[in-house]
């Protein structure tokens, strides 16, 4: 009885993402899944599939890649979920991946999958790899990364088939690599940061045209934020503690510097209008004591009387908390700054009679939060 109820409380509340099928993963012994391999769900599984992964205290298919060739949802428990077992759903790396036959010829796709509330932070370059055998035609497209922690996202394309379409929002993230060869891609109210390890210094690198950098937060020492940056739109951004350097011909509009010692972003060939240079945002709570370090104690809403409050594109606030797609809370801190996946979830079971006689009335108590 105990088990069974451990794994209603570890599974989501299927409402939302109906997909064909629902597939359902778990590696921790109280909360049974259908099965306990990623991998394994994602080869049983159809294209259009739901795969449900519930938070565990362990890495799942540690040590190895999961290689999605198909157009799935993988929807985690979060990457901080803010319930009663504080559970994530952790992997070490997701790698997009066409199926070819021996000609080269294409038989499935990853086109389209989503990756939604899954912690991939081991200190590795592509943790999140649109990769297809490269160079034989390498673009994936329309990947929507919702709601991770991820260390390294790499957006693999080539002059003949670029990958194009990508989302990347409301993540936490340390470094994503557009490979110049990814177009259309849409980075927006994520955490942008250094993480204090890996040789990358730079968090945004080699994007090429036709990319939005929208309403982020960039933290960090001295690190540069961007690396062979061009001919991007980059608005109602925060670079707090980390240099605005490293782009060129970009247009740099309603952004705000504070607190490192390259803090322009007129530089070079670079235009735009209504940038606030070294500039306090005024957070609510960022300590003096490592303050240019992500913490989810921290509160980064804007306090009244913040410059970056209405002085974003149309009047919307600049910053993670502004724009069309303000990021959601995921609850009080310190899980205010970790938004769990978009779906209703149980966040607290209480069992008010653990023993029950043979047809007696199990009683419990459930708590659950719709998610925004």
């Amino acid at each position: 009885m105990k088990k069974l109820i451990l794994s209603l409380a570890a599974m989501m509340i299927i409402v939302m993402y109906a997909y064909s099928t629902i597939w359902t993963v778990s590696n921790h012994h109280d909360s049974p899944g259908q099965f306990t391999s990623v991998q394994d769900a994602v080869d049983a599984a159809s294209a259009g599939d739901t795969i449900y992964i519930s938070g565990s205290p362990t890495y799942y298919d540690e040590g190895t890649a999961i290689f999605v060739r198909k157009q799935l949802v993988l929807i985690g428990a979060g990457f901080n979920p803010g319930n009663q077992w504080n559970y994530p759903t952790k992997i070490g790396k997701i790698t997009l991946q066409r199926e070819l036959d021996a000609s080269n010829n294409i038989l499935s796709s990853p086109d389209g999958t989503e990756i939604i509330g899954i912690s991939l932070t081991a200190p590795t370059y592509g943790n999140i790899n649109g990769s297809d055998n490269y160079p034989l035609g390498c673009g994936i497209d329309n990947i929507k990364v919702y709601r991770c922690k991820v260390f390294s996202i790499q957006i693999y394309g080539d002059i003949s088939d670029n990958s194009i379409g990508w989302t990347i929002k409301h993540c936490n993230v340390h470094l994503i690599d557009g490979h110049l060869y990814s177009q259309s891609t849409r980075i927006r109210n994520n955490f942008i940061n250094h993480w204090g390890y890996g040789s990358a210094s730079e968090c945004i690198q080699n994007f090429d045209g036709n990319t939005l950098i929208i309403n982020n937060i960039f933290l960090g020492y001295t690190d540069e934020a961007f690396k062979y940056v061009e001919r991007c739109q980059i608005s109602n951004n925060i670079f707090y503690g980390i240099s605005t350097a490293g782009a060129d011909y970009c247009t740099f509009n309603n952004n705000i510097s504070y607190g490192s010692a390259s803090w322009i972003f007129l530089y070079d060939h670079n235009t735009g209008a209504n940038n606030q240079v070294n500039v306090d945002p005024m957070f609510v709570y960022v300590p003096g004591s490592g303050w240019y370090v992500f913490s989810y104690d921290n509160d980064y809403h804007l306090q009244p009387g913040s410059p970056a409050i209405g002085t974003g594109t149309n009047g919307t606030d600049i910053g993670i908390y502004g724009g069309a797609y303000p990021l959601p809370s995921g609850g009080d801190n310190p899980y205010e700054t970790s938004p769990m996946p978009p779906i209703p979830q149980i966040i607290e079971m209480n069992v008010w009679n653990v023993d029950v006689p043979q047809n007696g009335t199990l009683q419990v108590n459930v708590k659950a939060r719709k998610q925004d």
